[in-house]
Formats: C-alpha cells, structure tokens, sequence
C-alpha cells in the first residue's frame, strides 16, 4: 500500500492481516484525547508498514501532533504470536521551527489488545504524551524547515 493510502471503512474496522480491531482501538484513543482538546488528524492509515493515528492541537500558533504506531514485528525469533510495537511520537511546529520526539513506546501481542491492561497501557503512555506535548516551548524547537533548499 503507498505511504498514508487511507482505508476503506471495513479495512479500518478490522485489520484482516492481523485480527486487529482498529476501530476500537481509534474510539478508545479518541474518547481520551478529544477530551483534552485534541482533534483526529488521520484515521488509522498504513505508513511505512505500520498503522498510524494522527491527533492535532492548535493553540497560539504552535501546532501540536501525537501519533500512535502499531507495528507487527515479523520474526521467526518472537517468543509470542503476532507480536506489535506500540509506539508514541509527539510533534511541535511553530513558523520554521519544529521539534518530533519519542515519548514511548510498549509490546504487545494481538491476543491482548482487547484486554483492559492493554487499554490501562495505552491510556497511560497517551497521558505521557499530551503532558510530554503539552510542555513543549517554542524554545525546544530546535530544528528548522529549510525552505527553497531545493530551489533552482
């Protein structure tokens, strides 16, 4: 699948490859991060093998994004079936500048992502991340968009 090809709606409800109840998953991400003032950016896209969901915030011109990855881990090593990595990336931009860091991360096995330690896990590194984002200064965004670099 390209890079951020959105889904149809019957591939976000259930994710056939893998069992993964995706629409679930992006309610119970919602219900916490809407309720903090966050709006869904993307519905669960395939980005580079993973699935991804994208919030947003906006607020005096600084932007801020957290993004889950769920990423099968493929591996005739793997202890478990169907192992996943559960990734939390927040970003910030403001004019040029912008700052994206790795607030987290946690394993899991799709046996267990409708079990509620799987959803006390997720809620938990969530609240890391909002918090995480939340205290992002314009002055922590070091690095700068180089626009016309390309330019002829």
């Amino acid at each position: 699948m390209p890079d951020q090809e959105p889904l149809s709606k019957p591939q976000r409800e259930l994710d056939h490859r893998s069992g993964i109840d995706l629409k679930s998953i992006e309610n119970f991400v919602s219900s916490i991060l809407v309720a903090d003032g966050f709006k869904l950016s993307s519905p669960f896209t395939d980005r580079h093998g993973s699935w991804e969901l994208k919030f947003y915030q906006s607020t005096g011109g600084l932007h801020r994004t957290i993004a889950i990855d769920f990423t099968r881990e493929s591996s005739p090593f793997s202890p478990s079936p169907n192992p996943y990595t559960v990734e939390f990336w927040i970003g910030c931009e403001k004019d040029d500048k912008f700052l994206r860091h790795k607030t987290g991360e946690f394993n899991t096995t799709d046996d267990q992502l409708n079990l509620q330690k799987f959803n006390d896990t997720l809620k938990d590194f969530l609240l890391q991340a909002v918090t995480t984002v939340r205290g992002v200064t314009a002055d922590q965004m070091t690095n700068i968009y180089e626009h016309n670099k390309l330019a002829f």
